[in-house]
């Protein structure tokens, strides 16, 4: 396989992207330590450099996933917090929204659903605004924020969420996407847990 400096040459910013995206297709392959290992090489490319936040914020906010994979909570936070703070500097109210969905998560899993809950809520109040409520995008914080409900034994609160994201998934991507599967399986879990409670009374 060549290298990435095989492929663009020694150009840093076109040798940033490019590490850019194999840590996001290496991330999305589940090869973790692969996409860790492209995520810092080019976020320190893209720190050298210096020239470009926004690409910066990206960089921070992908290795922050990374991290979130593999469940380093701590270390994915930082980096989180460290996005966030460069995405509100450059005023990206959709990219400040999704920082703060993948935050949120990484609070949740934390042990601290008191504190991710309200960052889901402005991370669901900043999708919709930028991208509009049916969104995919939406639909995802959307059921993040259902599945913490859910968790906090809130399932009823749950269920009008995932309802609404499974629908507009199915809408915009179709029934057959595994973004929308893989809703629709936690509204029907959601759904199953209110019948088994209504049985029980």
């Amino acid at each position: 396989m060549p290298t990435a400096e095989a492929v663009v040459g020694e150009e840093p910013p076109l040798l940033a992207a490019l590490l850019h995206n194999l840590g996001g297709l290496a991330h999305s392959r589940g090869r973790f330590a692969e996409a860790e290992a492209h995520a810092r090489r080019g976020l320190a490319l893209r720190q050298e450099l210096g020239d470009d936040p926004a690409a910066e914020a990206a960089d921070v906010a992908a290795l922050a996933a990374i991290l979130e994979g593999q469940e380093r909570w701590t270390e994915a936070e930082e980096l989180y917090r460290r996005a966030l703070r460069i995405w509100e500097s450059v005023g990206d109210d959709y990219e400040i929204g999704m920082t703060l969905n993948g935050l949120a998560a990484v609070v949740r899993f934390s042990g601290r659903p008191d504190e991710a809950e309200p960052l889901f809520l402005r991370a669901l109040e900043l999708v919709e605004a930028e991208r509009g409520p049916a969104h995919p995008d939406a639909s995802t914080v959307r059921n993040n924020l259902a599945m913490l409900l859910n968790a906090t034994d809130r399932p009823e609160h749950a269920l009008p969420l995932l309802a609404r994201a499974a629908a507009d998934l199915e809408t915009m991507l179709g029934a057959d996407h595994p973004a929308t599967r893989d809703v629709s399986k936690n509204r029907d879990r959601v759904v199953a847990k209110l019948r088994d409670a209504s049985s029980d009374l």
